[in-house]
């Protein structure tokens, strides 16, 4: 039996290649920490990654589960925050939801 997927379970994040493995694209909050931004939207991936400057490698955007990213994540010492496709923070992403 196939579970459904349910698509309100993941998020679009960045992705980078320009090491030998990829990795998600991380940033650095006003606050000081390092984050990675998702959006809700491919779109919103999309617009976010033409805003950014390029970077050494090649640059992708693509779905991920929100628990499994929040973990990861939280292993590497990073938070993970929802933006919109103009780069603005719209608050930290949180597995479950609350």
């Amino acid at each position: 039996m196939v579970k459904e997927i349910d698509p309100a379970n993941y998020v679009w994040v960045i992705t980078d290649y320009s090491g030998p493995e990829e990795t998600f694209l991380g940033l650095t909050h006003p606050d000081g920490q390092p984050f990675i931004p998702v959006t809700a939207t491919r779109e919103e991936a999309e617009a976010l990654l033409e805003k950014l400057p390029p970077g050494e490698g090649k640059r992708e955007v693509e779905a991920i589960h929100k628990g499994g990213l929040i973990q990861e994540a939280a292993k590497q010492g990073f938070a993970v925050y929802l933006v919109d496709g103009q780069g603005a923070l719209q608050g930290p992403l949180r597995w479950p939801e609350e």
